[in-house]
């Protein structure tokens, strides 16, 4: 059975042709992981270099929000993304694997990058080895995780352009913004406005749902005085948007 073969049930009548979904969204998730870990391999890095107690905790108390987004990442794709791939196109079979793979050895990073920082704001950082082994797991992170929206992006994305329209995917999306909690919003808001380049913050900003804009709007500055001390940039730039 070929990719384009679709089970007969799985389709929708239409009327005319339908919208081809809009991944901007996806795809901007992907981004912001990306700049992450790159921040954050870049972060203990310089701590290394430069010792700072009030960074190394800093860099500790964003992680802790950033470890719940991976989290929910990952689950959301296993439980309303994935599934449906699953379920409507017959090749998804032949990615299952490594995505299923993949998952669960970044979820161990995941949950080991945790107690390494930890560990290293315990030590001001001035432990060698403390400071070795927060390297050496965010490193391991953001290459796994590099090669892995790699292949999303090339092999699994495509495939709900292919084969769902505009309406089913907007199931999805939705299905997927209210699985996030409340509390877990005012970091998921900042984060990913303040990951991404700013004319596609500003972008995702402008068509975001009315709540996500509250959330972005209350949450911004604290997010940006975090980052600021954990990664150095300056707060007024670091929340997608200018921070007035």
């Amino acid at each position: 059975m070929t990719e384009n073969t679709r089970p007969h049930h799985a389709h929708r009548p239409t009327h005319g042709a339908p919208a081809h979904p809009d991944l901007t969204e996806y795809r901007a998730m992907h981004a912001a992981l990306r700049r992450s870990n790159d921040r954050l391999v870049d972060a203990v890095v310089e701590l290394r270099h430069a010792p700072n107690p009030a960074r190394a905790r800093a860099v500790r108390d964003w992680y802790r929000g950033y470890h719940d987004e991976l989290v929910a990442h990952h689950r959301i794709e296993d439980t309303i993304f994935f599934p449906a791939l699953a379920e409507r196109v017959p090749t998804y079979a032949e990615h299952h694997p490594t995505l299923h793979d993949d998952h669960e050895r970044l979820d161990d990073l995941v949950g080991l990058v945790a107690p390494a920082l930890d560990r290293l704001a315990a030590t001001g950082p001035t432990s060698d080895s403390d400071r070795d082994r927060a390297i050496e797991v965010v490193t391991a992170l953001r290459d796994l995780m590099s090669s892995h929206l790699d292949f999303e992006d090339r092999e699994v994305l495509p495939l709900f352009e292919r084969h769902f329209d505009a309406e089913e995917y907007g199931d999805f999306q939705t299905q997927a913004r209210r699985s996030v909690s409340l509390k877990k919003a005012f970091f998921f808001a900042p984060w990913l406005m303040a990951s991404l380049e700013p004319a596609a913050a500003a972008s995702l900003l402008q068509t975001a749902p009315l709540p996500l804009k509250l959330i972005h709007r209350a949450a911004r500055r604290r997010y940006a005085r975090l980052t600021a001390l954990a990664f150095g940039i300056p707060a007024s730039t670091n929340a997608g948007t200018p921070v007035r």
